[in-house]
């Protein structure tokens, strides 16, 4: 039961405006208790924090100068980019994505053991559902302005 909780809740919360910037979600790969989900929940995690920064104008998340998107370490590290998040989310993704933090030490492996418990699979899980429903919530939004923008134009 607990196994199908996080794709189930994906499923409840990802709408089809996401398809684009994000992808289509692998359910069944949020299934998955073992590391390897981790490869498939770090760089979806970065997308959706990038994502929702760009519904705030004051954001700073493109370098103009190179056409490209900062990292989400170097979003991190920048307190105006944070501002919009719930502390201790933006905590625990700083935790993880720390220089010696699990996301680096899998993507940047360099030999040494890497230690990952079952706390740090559900946390990064967690991490991604809070993420996606914050997500799904600034493109309703946005919908929801479009839409009254619309009328206002045609009255």
């Amino acid at each position: 039961m607990y196994n199908k909780f996080f794709s189930n809740e994906f499923k409840k919360n990802y709408i089809l405006d996401m398809e684009e910037s994000i992808g289509i979600i692998d359910f069944n790969a949020l299934d998955n208790n073992n590391f390897e989900v981790l490869y498939y929940l770090f760089p979806l995690i970065e997308k959706m924090f990038i994502e929702i920064l760009k519904y705030y104008i004051d954001s700073d998340i493109e370098l103009y100068e190179q056409g490209t998107y900062r990292t989400l370490k170097s979003v991190l590290e920048r307190p105006e980019n944070l501002k919009y998040f719930n502390n201790d989310l933006v905590e625990v993704i700083k935790y993880f994505y720390k220089e010696d933090g699990l996301r680096n030490k899998l993507f940047h492996y360099t030999g040494k053991k890497i230690s990952i418990t079952t706390f740090d699979i559900k946390a990064t899980k967690c991490i991604a559902l809070k993420l996606l429903k914050i997500y799904k919530r600034k493109i309703e939004e946005s919908n929801d302005n479009n839409k009254s923008v619309k009328i206002e134009l045609l009255v």
